[in-house]
């Protein structure tokens, strides 16, 4: 009786050392395993072949992103599936084939290791035979002649009067834009220089240019809206025009007087100044520029009645 014990008892201690010492495991057991929807297909679908990896617990695998030499298909896409069976990972490979008759998809290759401290193994999957059949049929895989092709049989009676509807359509909009310009063109000529004018220094003051530092800007826009205002006040070009030839010009023609000539001339050499000799203005100096810009307006504007006189005379 107690060698019988002794015996059961040297048994169980050594049951006890093989479960510690061996794994739940197989160091290497990874089962891998490709399928797909189906084996016979027509030219050009798409197949998609699932890769999935049966893994022990704890182990983890590495996905090719693409099947780099898929043999006789080419490679489209890899997707991951939404959902997994418990203990399994997959890739879904998505592959084409543009050749009719028996081909093989190749093996799929993956790495794997049952933890961080285990080297990396590979295991591939079996290949998988695929019949590949033509969309035609019977007669059809035969290069028929071109039957009587005419404009009207390529292109139906639909595609032809969207076409001429199109083409009204875009005339149409072209015709209504140009016309709105042309009337918006014509509200402006109509419009008095001063009231332009003083609404452009308005939005120039809105924009507090010197406030966020753009004092050549300031100058430059002030100088535009005077230059522009004497344009359509004296029918001048002096946008154009330096201030020098601007000047000239002035003294040659007699349509203003001598003392606007001189707050003319004030006026854009303090904007030159600013603009091309790197002159920095006071805040003060700044204002008073705006101030001479609205005096010149103010000054030399010609009021509506005046104005409609001055039109009826031509």
């Amino acid at each position: 009786m107690g060698i019988f014990s002794k015996t059961k008892i040297l048994l169980l201690i050594f049951l006890l050392i093989g479960a510690a010492v061996s794994p739940a495991y197989p160091e290497d057991t990874a089962d891998i395993s490709a399928e797909v929807a189906k084996t016979e297909i027509a030219v050009g679908d798409r197949i998609d072949l699932q890769v999935s990896v049966k893994l022990p617990k704890g182990a983890e695998a590495i996905f090719p992103d693409e099947i780099k030499e898929p043999g006789d298909f080419s490679f489209v896409e890899m997707k991951i599936p939404k959902k997994n069976k418990r203990g399994m990972e997959s890739r879904i490979y998505v592959l084409t084939i543009f050749e009719t008759g028996q081909h093989v998809i190749p093996p799929v290759m993956v790495k794997f290791r049952n933890d961080q401290k285990s080297e990396w193994k590979d295991v591939s999957t079996r290949q998988i035979p695929i019949e590949v059949k033509s969309l035609l049929t019977g007669s059809e895989t035969d290069i028929k002649g071109i039957k009587g092709l005419t404009i009207f049989g390529a292109f139906s009676w639909g595609y032809i009067i969207t076409g001429i509807f199109i083409f009204f359509v875009v005339l149409v909009v072209l015709f209504i834009r140009n016309r709105n310009r042309a009337i918006a063109e014509e509200k402006a000529r109509k419009r008095p220089p001063h009231e332009v004018a003083y609404e452009e220094l308005s939005k120039l003051k809105g924009k507090d240019l010197p406030g966020h530092g753009m004092i050549k800007e300031y100058y430059s826009d002030l100088s535009d809206i005077a230059r522009h205002y004497l344009e359509a006040r004296f029918n001048c070009r002096a946008p154009e025009m330096t201030t020098e030839e601007f000047l000239y010009y002035l003294k040659q023609d007699g349509a203003m007087e001598a003392k606007h000539k001189e707050l003319l001339r004030d006026f854009l050499t303090q904007c030159d100044m600013v603009k091309f000799a790197k002159y920095g203005p006071t805040p003060i100096e700044m204002i008073d520029s705006y101030k001479l810009a609205e005096k010149l307006v103010d000054e030399t504007k010609v009021d509506e009645p005046e104005q409609a006189e001055e039109e009826k005379g031509k």
